[in-house]
């Protein structure tokens, strides 16, 4: 019986089958062998009938490596003795190569980079293993850290370790196949892992700034975006010139679709054109983006206007003058080309144009403002320059003003005057105009002289008034006319007032009221408020008793007291008469003296009036006899009384 190959540790098992092929009982008693390698099993000791049958089961556990045998011994009551069987068998080793693993995934791995896995080969077989190489169906997939053969003891296991190197994008996999001494042929290892890679895009190839004024700057913004598969990773940004800063980009990681904002940010440097490169730095595999910067430094003048001025009254017909500062807060020269008003009201005056304003100087614009209206007046002033914002545009307002002359009448009558003397009645001057009224001069045109004014010069604010004094100085008897013209700065000329008046017969010189140019008897009157009056029935006088004497002509003249009034000096006459009638205190006449109440004395009396009082009546310093025609009547020295 031979058992062939068995592995150490192992056993192989056999059947031997045990048969009577007498004619009697076969007895087996029992079944031995030599050997410590073989084991019969079975139901020993047993009697088999003829034709009966018995399996034992034989096992061979090699010991060792080789060759084994042994004899297998039966004992019976077969006549003929105890049978043997020979038995034989051979002891071998088997390796055995056991993974830790029947696949590997590695997920996603970005390109450019590895990933390492690790799998264990262990060896549970009875003999050395030996690993003689291990292949990969994708080089992107390789064993790494491992010389071949590899040899992997009885029991013992070795670690691989197992790169992902990938070099294209996209899902990729691989079959390991181990190549080994163990006899159930190769083990396979299915690997897989997918090749990922970042990619920077830029939303642009190039930024063209255009002209930016130097001082200034401009900023437009670009976006990065990582349209790659693995996560972007930006370290900087930079340019390769001082006039461009990028801002708002640090150091970033984006996910794939991911985007993020960065400002870049020109700040011309000098006049003229400044290109430059912007670089943006991360770990896109095809190298840093990179933008075309495109500008160029310009200057730029630019006009600042204040606001316009406003002139405030200004009378018709006169001018007022204001200023407006013109500034060039640019870069470059302002060149003022002109400026002018919508309003003939309004101009221009200086300087000479062109102007040019150097950047950070003020010009000042010398403007006038003359209205040909009363009222508010407004008017918008244009500035043509070579700013790029040209023309620009300033208010200008101010109110015109007039000056306007109301007099209280247009015609003054001093009636009978004394001539010689001077009477005056006051005139009021009205403005009720806007602007100050100046009066410059107020002249009668009378060719006699007769009549005249007060003060020639007389200022009127608006709404205010004033008053002159026209005046009349009778130089005969006669009537006087005339006009007193008042000039002013009223636009609507002179303002004329009628003038007229009579000169009497009657005239003072010195301090005498002479009477004597009468041909016609004449009553003069003293009144109680100190004023006389008189006339000779076609002329009239009246005036302050501002004279001493009153010397009368040929004609009877009557002097008529008031109660207390009368004259400081004398009355003479050729035919005087004296009447106290309206006097009711007592009054004294004393024709010796000449004295008389409410005289200085009086001479050429011929006829006297007593009053209602206690009046006296004394004769004169001769004989005279008195003639008494009743009571309080009579003649006395040629007096009537």
């Amino acid at each position: 019986m031979s058992f062939g190959d068995v592995e150490l540790g192992t056993a192989g098992t056999q059947s031997l089958l045990i048969t009577n092929a007498g004619t009697a009982d076969l007895t087996v008693t029992s079944a031995t062998d030599d050997s410590a390698a073989f084991t019969i099993s079975g139901s020993l000791p047993t009697t088999l009938p003829p034709g009966g049958s018995l399996t034992l089961s034989v096992e061979f556990a090699p010991p060792a490596v080789g060759a084994t045998s042994g004899t297998l011994t039966l004992t019976s009551n077969d006549p003929d003795g105890s049978t043997t069987v020979a038995l034989s068998g051979t002891g071998i080793v088997i390796p055995d190569l056991s993974l830790s693993a029947t696949s590997l995934s590695y997920g996603e791995v970005e390109l450019g980079f590895s990933s390492t896995r690790s799998i264990t080969v262990s060896n549970p077989g009875t003999g050395d293993l030996t690993i003689n190489s291990i292949t990969s169906s994708n080089p992107d997939f390789a064993v790494t850290g491992t010389a071949f053969p590899l040899t992997v003891p009885q029991g013992g296991s070795a670690s691989l370790s197992i790169e992902y190197t990938p070099v294209s994008v996209g899902a990729q996999s691989s079959v390991l196949t181990f190549d080994s001494n163990d006899p159930d042929g190769p083990a396979t290892l299915s690997v897989s892992g997918t090749g990922i890679v970042a990619d920077l895009t830029l939303s642009t190839s190039g930024i063209a700034f255009g002209d930016v004024e130097l001082t200034t700057s401009s900023s437009p913004t670009g976006t990065v975006t990582n349209t790659g598969t693995a996560a972007l990773v930006l370290t900087g940004a930079s340019s390769d010139s001082a006039a461009y800063s990028v801002s708002g980009f640090d150091p970033i990681s984006l996910a794939p679709g991911e985007a993020t904002t960065m400002t870049v940010t020109f700040a011309p440097l000098a006049v003229g054109p400044a290109p430059a490169t912007l670089t943006i730095a991360g770990n896109d595999p095809d190298g840093d983006g990179s933008v075309t910067l495109t500008g160029a430094g310009i200057v730029i003048p630019d006009i600042s206007v204040d606001l316009g001025p406003d002139f405030g009254d200004v009378e018709v017909g006169h001018a007022g003058s204001g200023f407006i500062s013109v500034t060039n807060v640019g870069t470059g020269n302002l060149v003022i080309n002109g400026a002018a008003f919508d309003s003939t009201d309004f101009s221009v005056t200086g300087p000479v144009f062109p102007a040019t304003v150097l950047p950070g100087d003020t010009l000042l614009l010398e403007l006038e403002f003359a209205p040909s209206a009363e009222g508010p007046i407004t008017a918008v002033l244009t500035i043509d320059s070579n700013d790029p914002d040209s023309p620009v545009t300033a208010g200008a307002t101010g109110t015109g003003t007039v000056a306007q002359a109301e007099v209280t009448v247009t015609a003054i009558d001093f009636g009978q005057a004394i001539t010689g003397t001077t009477e005056s009645q006051s005139v009021t001057v009205t403005n009720t105009g806007t602007a100050t009224l100046v009066l410059t001069g107020a002249v009668a045109n009378d060719a006699d002289g007769a009549f005249g004014a007060g003060s020639a010069t007389l200022t009127v604010a608006p709404g205010e008034s004033a008053t002159l004094d026209a005046t009349f100085s009778p130089v005969g008897p006669s009537t006087s006319t005339a006009d007193l013209v008042l000039s002013s700065n009223d636009p609507d000329g002179e303002t004329v007032i009628a003038l007229s008046g009579h000169g009497t017969r009657a005239y003072i010189e010195a301090d005498t009221l002479y009477l004597t140019d009468y041909s016609a008897d004449t009553t003069v009157t003293f009144h109680s408020d100190g004023t006389v009056s008189g006339t000779d029935g076609t002329e009239t006088f009246a005036r302050a008793s501002n004279f001493t004497n009153i010397i009368a002509g040929e004609y009877t003249t009557t002097f008529v007291f008031e109660e207390g009034g009368g004259v400081g000096g004398s009355l003479s006459g050729a035919t005087t008469v004296l009447d106290y009638s309206a006097v009711s205190s007592g009054v004294s006449v004393d024709l010796a003296s000449g004295a008389a109440t409410g005289t200085g004395g009086v001479s050429g009396l011929t006829s006297l009036i007593g009053g209602s009082g206690n009046d006296t009546l004394g004769g004169p310093a001769t004989d005279t006899t008195w003639t008494i025609w009743g009571a309080n009547s009579g003649t006395v020295a040629g007096l009537d009384f």
